[in-house]
């Protein structure tokens, strides 16, 4: 059982990385750990407040995705549609996980990304498609997925995909 500290209704579980917690009501400032996956205690409750890139080259969708994932006490590090911005995006804000279409702008699709990406850093990659073919399959499968969400997807699929990624993490550290 966690115990919190009195008086202060908005404070960290976790140490390292800083960074202002949306609808605190105190606007502070909260540290995290880009390590595993952290908590932050505020106002009652204790949010997620893990770090997403969202790789999605279909701007309606991705903007349902940040949102369903802000409602579900997800921090979002960046939206991305195709290889080039999501690198960027990953060299800038350390993402602790990838949401990844399979299907993206551009040369290079989702699965080629995520073996590009797994080259250089260990970030979990969740895959979300609305393709279910027997050779995408296959391919996903060849790069270790830390997860599959089929579209269309409800906040309970967001959740437990990406909950269950970073437990695997976790267990892997």
């Amino acid at each position: 059982m966690l115990q919190f500290p009195v008086g202060n209704p908005c404070f960290p579980i976790c140490l390292f990385r800083i960074f202002t917690v949306p609808g605190c009501p105190e606007q502070g400032k909260h540290i995290l750990s880009g390590k595993k996956l952290c908590y932050y205690y505020c106002g009652g409750k204790i949010l997620n407040s893990a770090g997403i890139l969202i790789v999605e080259d279909d701007p309606i969708i991705a903007t349902l995705i940040e949102f369903r994932l802000k409602k579900l006490g997800y921090t979002i590090f960046g939206k991305a549609k195709n290889e080039e911005e999501a690198l960027d995006s990953i060299n800038t804000h350390f993402p602790d996980l990838i949401l990844m279409d399979v299907m993206l702008e551009g040369e290079t699709d989702g699965i080629l990304l995520a073996k590009k990406i797994h080259e250089k850093k260990e970030i979990p990659v969740v895959y979300l498609t609305g393709h279910t073919e027997d050779e995408i399959l296959e391919r996903v499968r060849d790069t270790g997925p830390s997860g599959f969400i089929i579209k269309p997807f409800s906040d309970d699929d967001l959740r437990v995909s990406i909950e269950l990624a970073f437990h695997k993490k976790q267990n892997l550290s």
